[in-house]
């Protein structure tokens, strides 16, 4: 393949939100990750950059920059329509494209032999994007040799909105002006480097490869090949999804929730086994009730992974029902099928299961998320935060994966942190022994291990503690054996019967706290 050219649909979230919300347009508006004041802002249009709003603040402190801020999630099903949509676009100007697979709204398309179908390259790029435009996206469309420079060309471009290169010679030399700023690098890579004078891809090229990769990672290692020709990277065209619509229409409207159910399985079953022949399965169905004197209804149906098991179907199905009150009888019912490549195992009629069915605990968090919405499946994720009890959020969890331990040669601590700390009654003496921390069923407090000092906060309300392992002698507690503050100390309890709990003194407030437990 001589020529490829990527097509930047650049924050396609973001241009699907204002695609289905037009009058927003003259409005700052963001994407955040999901509906909550904690939610991170992920895209944003010009008008919230000015109001000083940046990707990575959450949708509260948005708020607080711009109180006329609209924003709200775009569902994953909804980019992926949007991909599909776009695919299908491009695949009338090209009969190879790749959508990328980890940032929404770039394309890859092949290009060669373009030339005896259209004048110039110039003017195909031209009719893709008229294309593009009919449909409400914005693009950027750059032509060149190899495939990150391309994308480095399409993402370097600020006013023009398309760009041929005529040789590999000049796409070497155009790529040596494009700014760091403009690529796929970490913030903290890219601001290093600025500390070095190193700005655009040219100077980046200049330094030293071995030292590159050490310090600053893969990114910039494989930013450094792109820039001197030595990577061009593989060409992986995408199997267009092409969706399967049927439809319905009843003599007498449907009022009950199980008519409805009924005849969306006789609806779907033909077209799953039309699927399982051709060796596919179904990644998502999209509903559209049409109701009797009433705006239509629109339902979303997401499996775990695909498959062609309707009775998975069949209970999503009932679950989003029962939380979606039809006020009026049911005309019409439209499916439109997402399909997918099936695995063996869902075409063979017996499969060998793991004792840990990962397929079963994806149907049962899709199963949770339609009944009580998509934020009722969580799982921690650590922050940067000075204070242990901020050092994690909550996010939805999508789907389960198999645990991965890591192997471990000897038992190290565990503080298990309270979700908010515990305030302790004031000490009536100061040593370490006799202290009933947490009351006289658990015992005196025989030995405390520290202080371990957290200081922080001065930018907003200045916080410092300190820290203590206490260990509570129990019932028939004896000697202590060490303290578990100190490095190399694995063991969670002092001796037999005692426990160690983790306390500190605020000095903000002067009283103590009991943060967690340690085992």
């Amino acid at each position: 393949m001589d020529r490829l050219a990527c097509v930047d649909v650049r924050a396609l979230p973001l241009q699907l939100l204002l695609r289905e919300e037009p009058r927003w347009r003259e409005l700052p508006v963001a994407v955040v990750e999901r509906d909550a004041p904690g939610g991170r802002v992920l895209w944003l249009n010009e008008r919230a950059r000015v109001k000083g709003i940046l990707p990575g603040h959450t949708h509260a402190a948005a708020l607080a920059l711009a109180d006329e801020l609209v924003a709200r999630p775009v569902a994953p099903h909804e980019i992926a329509r949007g991909t599909a949509l776009l695919c299908e676009c491009l695949d009338g100007f090209s009969p190879r494209v790749e959508a990328s697979a980890d940032e929404p709204g770039l394309f890859w398309v092949d290009v060669g032999g373009l030339e005896l179908f259209h004048p110039t390259l110039e003017a195909w790029a031209s009719r893709v994007r008229a294309a593009l435009l009919v449909l409400g996206f914005e693009s950027t469309i750059a032509v060149g040799f190899r495939r990150q420079a391309t994308y480095a060309a399409a993402r370097a471009m600020v006013h023009a909105r398309t760009w041929v290169c005529p040789t590999p010679e000049e796409e070497l030399r155009w790529l040596a002006r494009v700014p760091l700023a403009r690529l796929d690098l970490e913030p903290a890579t890219r601001d290093e480097l600025a500390k070095l004078g190193v700005h655009t891809l040219g100077e980046l090229a200049r330094l030293p490869s071995g030292g590159l990769f050490a310090r600053y990672g893969e990114a910039a290692a494989r930013w450094q090949r792109v820039a001197v020709g030595a990577l061009a990277g593989e060409f992986a065209p995408t199997e267009l999804a092409r969706p399967e619509r049927v439809h319905t229409a009843f003599e007498h409207p449907l009022t009950s929730v199980d008519a409805v159910v009924f005849a969306f399985e006789e609806l779907a079953r033909p077209v799953l086994s039309d699927f399982a022949a051709r060796g596919r399965a179904v990644r998502s169905i999209a509903l559209r009730l049409v109701l009797e004197g009433a705006a239509p209804k629109e339902l979303a149906l997401a499996a775990a992974t695909p498959t062609l098991d309707l009775a998975e179907f069949r209970r999503l199905l009932v679950l989003l029902l029962e939380r979606v009150a039809l006020a009026r009888g049911v005309e019409r019912l439209e499916l439109e099928f997402a399909d997918a490549e099936a695995r063996p195992e869902e075409l063979s009629l017996f499969v060998e299961r793991p004792k840990r069915d990962l397929a079963a605990a994806g149907r049962a968090i899709a199963a949770v998320r339609a009944a009580f919405g998509p934020d009722s499946v969580v799982c921690a994720r650590l922050v940067e935060r000075h204070l242990p009890e901020a050092s994690f959020e909550w996010t939805p969890l999508e789907r389960a994966f198999a645990p991965r331990p890591r192997p471990v040669t000897e038992a190290r601590l565990v503080r298990r942190v309270f979700a908010a700390p515990l305030a302790l009654p004031p000490r009536e003496r100061h040593e370490g022994d006799g202290w009933l921390l947490a009351g006289s069923t658990r015992g005196p407090v025989k030995k405390l291990c520290g202080p371990y000092t957290l200081c922080g906060g001065w930018w907003k309300s200045e916080v410092r503690r300190d820290y203590y392992f206490a260990e509570l002698a129990g019932a028939g507690g004896s000697e202590a054996s060490g303290d578990p503050g100190a490095p190399g100390c694995h063991a969670s309890q002092g001796s037999r019967g005692s426990e160690w709990l983790w306390v500190y003194y605020d000095h903000a407030r002067r009283r103590w706290f009991w943060h967690g437990i340690v085992s």
